[in-house]
């Protein structure tokens, strides 16, 4: 019963999921690759407000799936990239900074887009609910976080693999979602398994070659 907003439901627990195991994971994280601890935390938060600008911007021009796909395969790829850059080969350790710093900017955006885009899927009637177990979902995130750093036992960026890999699967399962920002927010049961039903990136992706093909 409801399999549509049963979807929209398992992939908002994944995507509060990962958003908080890969930033709190990032955090713990910071302290062993070799790079100054001070300096990756002040630059990283310094770096949250201009992140935040560009957030709303993305969510005005592009919609709430397109922000979440490009910063979940962001924070994906750089966090992936890291298990190819050698330790102790350049100075100060800047290409892991960087990508580690994109990795966590990523992680801070997405969970943004997250309150926003919970709260037009879940419906009126169950919105609290929704969003109250989606948090839930964000706490178990940080328990584990701990348990995959101490994965660097099989090399310093094992641990950031592993979590570039957990932000691309949640990336690939965003596409997956309907876009919300303009349709009215759900108010039933129903109108929660109605709205959005049919509707993702790949479909929206097979109509607009559609209407090319139509026009030529």
């Amino acid at each position: 019963m409801w399999p549509n907003l049963r979807k929209k439901t398992l992939i908002c627990y994944y995507m509060w999921f990962s958003t908080a195991l890969i930033y709190y994971g990032l955090t713990l994280n910071s302290n062993t690759l070799g790079t100054d601890l001070f300096l990756t935390f002040s630059i990283g938060k310094l770096l949250e407000f201009p992140s935040i600008t560009l957030v709303i911007f993305l969510l005005l021009k592009t919609g709430r799936r397109i922000t979440l796909m490009v910063f979940y395969g962001l924070g994906g790829v750089c966090l992936t990239l890291t298990m190819f850059v050698p330790l102790n080969y350049f100075a100060y350790e800047w290409p892991i900074l960087v990508l580690n710093l994109l990795g966590r900017i990523s992680a801070i955006n997405t969970l943004a887009v997250c309150y926003i885009y919970s709260a037009e899927v879940f419906p009126t009637v169950v919105r609290n609910v929704g969003l109250g177990s989606s948090s839930f979902w964000a706490r178990i995130g940080p328990m584990i976080a701990p348990f995959i750093v101490d994965l660097k036992v099989y090399g310093d960026t094992v641990p950031l693999g592993v979590f570039g890999g957990v932000a691309l699967l949640a990336g690939l399962l965003v596409t997956f979602m309907p876009e919300t920002s303009a349709t009215p927010l759900p108010d039933t049961i129903m109108d929660g398994e109605r709205i959005g039903s049919g509707d993702s990136f790949w479909s929206s992706v097979r109509k607009r070659k559609s209407i090319k093909t139509t026009e030529i």
